[in-house]
């Protein structure tokens, strides 16, 4: 059974696996979907992303449709993905029913993680087990077992410096 906290807003078009958690102010709205046991951190805005199994939401994320997220994911506090290269305040040419088709702006493999404040533009896909730096502007395909830094370099992960990964007990 999910929790989502009563100051948390979840339409009806969200569908949610079990085990999650809604914090206060969260909100999800427009077809969201999530996997099982994830956790939508405060101030979190989905607005028809899809992410798979146990991925963290964190605080005053923002993600619009278009999104594709596997399973184990780490979103950090106040990351944003775009969906639209050329933002303007009219919708001439952008249809949000490309993305409820299936439309995908941005993918992310398994094991992924974007630190805080990252921002991460269309047409990115992040391999399983790649890392987007905090403060970072992604855009550019980071391949697997990869990071990109801050400064636009992509690098191997030294396995030295991956960080233990918590496994459910059988």
């Amino acid at each position: 059974m999910s929790r989502i906290h009563h100051f948390a807003y979840v339409d009806p078009t969200v569908v949610m696996g079990n085990d999650c958690v809604i914090w206060q102010f969260a909100s999800l709205t427009r077809g969201t979907r999530l996997g099982n046991a994830c956790s939508v951190a405060p101030g979190a805005h989905l607005d028809g992303p899809k992410f798979g199994d146990r991925c963290i939401i964190g605080h005053n994320v923002a993600m619009g449709p278009g999104f594709e997220i596997g399973n184990d994911c780490f979103i950090g506090p106040g990351v944003v993905l775009a969906n639209d290269a050329f933002p303007a305040a009219h919708k001439e040419n952008w249809d949000i029913k490309e993305f409820q088709r299936g439309l995908i702006a941005i993918r992310l493999g398994d094991r992924v993680t974007i630190g805080a404040n990252a921002v991460v533009l269309p047409g990115v896909t992040l391999g399983d087990d790649s890392c987007v730096a905090a403060g970072a502007v992604c855009g550019m395909n980071v391949p697997i077992g990869h990071l990109f830094g801050r400064d636009g370099k992509i690098s191997p992960i030294p396995d030295r410096l991956r960080r233990m990964r918590m496994k459910a007990v059988p």
